[in-house]
């Protein structure tokens, strides 16, 4: 595939793929617009390492660089097709790692909430803390912290 100079080329390949539903100018907007899913990937990386690696979120970015490409319908409106790729990439790359999650939402916040109530006793004291320390957070009964830990420890 040729590489793409002119803003004249790229008008050209969105009109062939919009009108005709050109696949080969398709594949080359995928190609032209790639470097986008790897920016964005870039900087999601670190906020997501512990849940899936670099290639997972190539794929799930080329992903969203296909949806972006598929219902980005018209060329005159105001929003750039970069601003609508990189939302869409940004938000195809999150669904997926929420997808791979074994936690529900509510099930994730409980592990935040017993992780920071035994960190902040253990930051003051330089010890592991006791069941006691735990709960001497105001509203966290001693039951509620072990029915907690139970689930995560099952979950894990």
């Amino acid at each position: 595939m040729d590489q793409i100079k002119s803003e004249e080329q790229i008008d050209d390949l969105w009109k062939r793929f919009k009108d005709n539903g050109d696949i080969e100018a398709k594949n080359e907007l995928l190609l032209y617009y790639n470097y986008l899913v790897k920016w964005v990937v870039r900087r999601m990386v670190p906020k997501f390492e512990n849940y899936t690696n670099y290639n997972d979120h190539l794929s799930y970015g080329t992903m969203g660089l296909i949806e972006a490409i598929d219902t980005y319908y018209n060329l005159e409106y105001d929003v750039s097709f970069k601003a609508y790729a990189l939302t869409r990439i940004r938000g195809t790359i999150i669904d997926q790692v929420k997808l791979q999650d074994w936690a529900s939402p509510n099930h994730r916040k409980e592990i935040i909430e017993i992780n920071t109530l035994y960190e902040a006793p253990e930051n003051k004291n330089a010890n592991f803390p006791v069941d006691r320390q735990v709960t001497d957070s105001p509203g966290v009964p001693i039951e509620q912290v072990h029915k907690m830990l139970s689930q995560q420890i099952c979950t894990t």
